[in-house]
C-alpha cells in the first residue's frame, strides 16, 4: 500500500525535510497521484504538511503525532508475533 511506504519513508528520513516532489521520484508515481494521497493521509491526520521555510510554494510534509503513536504501537505488536513464533518453534 502506498500510504505504508510513504509513512516508511517518511520516519527513515525524519532529520530530512521532505516534499511532494520527493516522494514522487522516490515511489516514481505521478504527481496528481501523490497529491490525492497525501490529501486523504492529511484528511484521516497521518501527515501534516507544513510552510517550507526556503520555498513558499511548497509544503514540508511530516507524521503527525498520532500516526507515530500508532506506528510505534504497530511495531511493538509484530515484535510480540515474532517473538511468539519462535518461541512455539522452539
Amino acid at each position: 500500500q502506498v500510504q505504508m511506504r510513504i509513512v516508511h519513508y517518511l520516519i527513515q528520513n525524519k532529520d530530512t525535510d521532505i516534499y511532494q516532489r520527493d516522494l514522487e521520484k522516490v515511489l516514481n508515481l505521478r504527481r496528481s497521484t501523490i497529491s490525492g494521497i497525501l490529501k486523504t493521509m492529511e484528511k484521516h491526520n497521518i501527515i501534516i504538511r507544513t510552510d517550507s521555510k526556503i520555498d513558499a510554494r511548497s509544503k514540508k510534509i511530516e507524521l503527525s503525532s498520532t500516526s507515530l503513536k500508532f506506528y510505534n504501537e504497530f511495531r511493538k505488536e509484530r515484535v510480540r508475533s515474532y517473538v511468539k513464533i519462535i518461541k512455539r518453534i522452539k
